[in-house]
């Protein structure tokens, strides 16, 4: 996606950044996984170097979330940076990106933001294009699509 492109010009270049992945992303050692660490920044942006498992969560990198609950896990990952690398994200801080329209509303309440990105190439519920960085901007609330 564009977004893979230019993320470090986005508003995330200078945070900690860390995904939450329904998916597998094609699994343990695997190329994929390998350019999304890549992507976010490497080490010095996600503090980890290995995937973890949605439960329990062992890393700023988590596959198996499940969609609709991925609050959960993101305050799983904000708990993880605390405790495990001395890191203290206030919640109005952490910013939630998904294209999935399920996945945005549940933060209400959580005191994270969340915005739903690909709002302009859609398939139903899913983004066919992926994130543009003019979506990646750091709105408070929780914001779907329109």
């Amino acid at each position: 996606s564009t977004l893979s492109q230019s993320l470090q010009s986005t508003f995330c270049g200078s945070c900690y950044r860390a995904i939450v992945t329904a998916g597998v992303a094609s699994g343990e050692g695997s190329a994929e996984r390998s350019a999304i660490l890549n992507v976010l920044g490497g080490y010095p942006a996600t503090l980890s170097y290995t995937w973890s498992a949605a439960i329990p969560v062992t890393s700023s990198l988590v596959f198996g979330a499940m969609d609709g609950r991925k609050q959960e896990t993101v305050r799983d990952v904000v708990n993880w940076f605390r405790s495990q690398r001395g890191v203290d994200l206030m919640d109005n801080k952490v910013h939630f990106f998904d294209d999935r329209d399920g996945n945005i509303s549940p933060f209400a309440g959580t005191g994270f933001n969340a915005k739903q990105v690909s709002c302009a190439s859609r398939d139903n519920i899913i983004g066919l294009c992926g994130a543009t960085p003019d979506e990646v901007v750091a709105v408070t609330g929780v914001h779907p699509c329109t």
